[in-house]
C-alpha cells in the first residue's frame, strides 16, 4: 500500500473504514456512536440488501431502529464525521481538482406506454 495515500482511500475491510467515518460521531452517548460504526459497517458490506439483510440478526436489525429513532441521532449529526472526513481524503491528495461524483440518476417506475 502507498504510505502516501491515506488508508480511508482503500476499501478493503467495512469495520475500519465505517470507524474512520462514524467513530467520532457526538450522538450524545458513546453506546450510539459504537452502534453507528457497526451499524455502517453492516451497511458497507452488503450495500445493496435491505436493512434486515444486512444486519442478520433480529436483535442487531432492533437496534439500528432504535438507533436511527433517537432524537440525538440525526442525518447531520451522522453525515458531519463523514463529510469531514471526505474533505480530509481530498486535502491528502494534493491535487488542484479533486472530483466528488455522486449518483443522481432518478429512476420512475411506470407500467405501460
Amino acid at each position: 500500500m502507498n504510505t502516501s495515500i491515506s488508508p480511508l482511500f482503500f476499501f478493503t475491510d467495512p469495520v475500519q473504514w465505517a470507524e474512520a467515518q462514524w467513530g467520532n460521531a457526538e450522538l450524545g452517548d458513546r453506546r450510539r456512536t459504537r452502534r453507528a460504526v457497526r451499524l455502517g459497517a453492516a451497511i458497507a458490506a452488503q450495500s445493496a440488501a435491505s436493512l434486515p439483510k444486512q444486519t442478520q440478526r433480529w436483535s442487531d436489525l432492533k437496534a439500528a431502529y432504535r438507533l436511527l429513532n433517537e432524537e440525538d441521532v440525526t442525518h447531520t449529526k451522522l453525515s458531519m464525521p463523514h463529510w469531514q472526513a471526505t474533505r480530509t481524503q481530498a486535502e491528502m491528495m494534493r491535487r488542484r481538482v479533486v472530483l466528488f461524483v455522486q449518483d443522481t440518476l432518478k429512476f420512475r417506475y411506470k407500467r405501460g406506454p
